[in-house]
């Protein structure tokens, strides 16, 4: 029978400064292992990418009603280079009446928005001294038809989620909509090529707001 014998460390705990090498895993008194989130991890490699529209007080405007090709925030992922969804979240501040809804999809098929018709967006990384700069190309507020719709190829909608009412925010709840792969997974794997694009689509014409995106890139070889 296997006897496994793990590093006590509940008020000590041993850290090293270096990677390689082998140390004791970690546990309670009683022998109870500790284990790290995976996803943790690939923060703490650098591996973890964020990008948003809308910064402090100043909203985004909207699309507003759904248009496949006019997409709130994309995120298009080369080839060679693994995607993975962690975390959406997306905020309606002001809109006219009117229902609204809120749409991730994941494609094998690049947007590629027509240059000086979108906003740009940045893609930082999560460790703040940024040890890997992210391979992906990121649009915000792309106009009316350009870019090309990720409902083509292979694609899915892995997240969907609306008001029900007339979600004027002067007179009814903020409309906030959050996808997490912790709650909400699996997650989409996005390879061989292929973009991650969140539409916040309202029938008022007014509407704005903010959508944050949180994604792992990983190399390809780590699956293929």
């Amino acid at each position: 029978m296997a006897n496994i014998q793990v590093y006590k460390g509940v008020s000590t705990v041993r850290r090293e400064t270096a990677d390689g090498g082998y140390i004791p895993a970690r546990g309670t008194r009683d022998g109870a292992i500790f284990s790290a989130d995976w996803y943790d991890s690939l923060v703490l490699e650098g591996r973890v990418f964020i990008a948003y529209t809308g910064t402090g007080a100043t909203a985004v405007a909207f699309a507003g009603a759904f248009d496949a090709d006019a997409g709130d925030l994309a995120i298009d992922i080369p080839d060679g280079i693994i995607a993975i969804p962690l975390y959406i979240n997306a905020v309606q501040s002001t809109s006219s009446a009117g229902t609204c809804e809120c749409i991730a999809v994941a494609s094998s098929t690049l947007v590629a928005a027509t240059a000086g018709q979108y906003t740009a967006v940045t893609a930082k990384n999560m460790r703040i001294d940024q040890p890997i700069k992210s391979k992906s190309t990121c649009y915000g507020s792309v106009a009316a038809a350009q870019m090309t719709s990720p409902y083509a190829g292979d694609y899915f909608e892995f997240y969907r989620s609306g008001y029900p009412t007339n979600n004027v925010t002067s007179t009814a709840p903020t409309p906030t909509y959050e996808w997490s792969a912790r709650k909400n997974g699996p997650p989409p794997i996005i390879v061989d090529g292929g973009s991650l694009t969140i539409y916040l689509a309202a029938e008022g014409a007014t509407s704005t707001g903010f959508i944050t995106a949180i994604w792992a890139e990983l190399p390809e070889s780590f699956i293929k």
